[in-house]
């Protein structure tokens, strides 16, 4: 993870402590033993299938913004297509004031994933059939701007790879391990043509009875 000077560049954010507390630690918390190995149980957020996202009726806005400026000015400008991705996550860092970090990771562990899971009323991960399940993967961009936490992801396919259910377990996740309330998330995947953002509270596919009001946690 590479991440700017969060005291500098969020000052006036007093919401949202939790989440620098979490960004300065990660060195030192990150479980880095989970996003190595093989096996059923382990998954990545990237290949997760939005069974538990009701995407058909998910509302998504279309829009340019200044991420998709800063795309259009890098990613021409790097010939190495390994390196554009790398490229564009260092410059949105150096020079994005809203840009706190870069390849951020998360992680849920069996308790975790069951805990999401009981809140929501949705099935995150299918049972593995020997050792307890974890879910890892790294947020491309982690902003916070207009009193909202928003996740980006570069899809250099973004009219096509809409990658609603990677997006919403990095919100889920990162509110899990925050404590910042999902309805304080914004997602978002974007090349240099568009920026098509969504609000993951919405499209998950139900309800837990229990659920709790999340605008007031």
């Amino acid at each position: 993870m590479h991440a700017g000077a969060l005291d500098d560049k969020r000052k006036g954010d007093k919401r949202f402590v939790a989440l620098s507390d979490f960004l300065e630690h990660v060195p030192t918390d990150c479980p880095h033993e989970l996003f190595s190995g093989e096996g059923d149980a382990k998954a990545r957020a990237s290949q997760a299938v939005p069974t538990f996202a009701d995407t058909a009726h998910a509302i998504v806005n279309i829009r340019e913004n200044a991420a998709t400026e800063t795309a259009a000015l890098i990613i021409p400008a790097v010939g190495n297509n390994k390196l554009r991705h790398e490229t564009l996550q260092r410059f949105m860092l150096a020079n994005d004031s809203v840009t706190l970090a870069v390849e951020v990771p998360i992680w849920l562990r069996e308790s975790d994933i069951a805990a999401i899971e009981a809140r929501w009323g949705i099935r995150l991960a299918a049972k593995a059939r020997r050792g307890e399940r974890t879910i890892t993967g790294h947020i491309d961009f982690l902003q916070v701007r207009n009193g909202a936490v928003h996740l980006l992801d570069y899809k250099p396919d973004a009219t096509t790879n809409k990658p609603f259910a990677q997006l919403t377990i990095y919100a889920l996740a990162l509110s899990h391990l925050t404590g910042i309330p999902l309805f304080d998330f914004k997602c978002a995947w974007f090349n240099e043509h568009q920026y098509c953002e969504f609000f993951p509270r919405t499209i998950l596919a139900r309800h837990a009875p229990n659920q709790i009001n999340e605008r007031a946690a």
